[in-house]
């Protein structure tokens, strides 16, 4: 199995990293592969109340889970439109939402 995840995740450079996220890290990727943002964009700038609203997260899972994402590379949060915080994905989480299926 770990064969399998490490040619499943190789990056270009040749060397392997593997992040196995967690349930609530897993359901945010989820949400913001599928969900269209502020600019009409897949997975950037998505309402922070809108992804915990259609994930049933209180604030402290959500606010936990989006650290370990930005720990991680895959996305942040903080850009303020005027109606609350946003969440994007990043480069190497588009990437990660692309290999495990989550994007369309």
């Amino acid at each position: 199995m770990i064969q399998v995840m490490q040619s499943q995740f190789q990056t270009g450079s040749g060397g392997v990293k593997v992040y196995i996220l967690t349930p609530p890290e897993d359901q945010i990727m989820k949400q913001l592969a599928i969900t269209k943002g502020y600019f009409g964009k897949l997975g950037e700038a998505v309402l922070a109340s809108q992804i915990q609203s259609a994930l049933s997260m209180s604030d402290i899972r959500y606010c936990s889970a989006m650290r370990l994402l930005s720990d991680k590379n895959y996305a942040y949060e903080g850009l303020n439109f005027g109606q609350g915080a946003t969440a994007s994905l990043l480069p190497p989480g588009d990437e990660y939402a692309l290999r495990v299926g989550f994007a369309k």
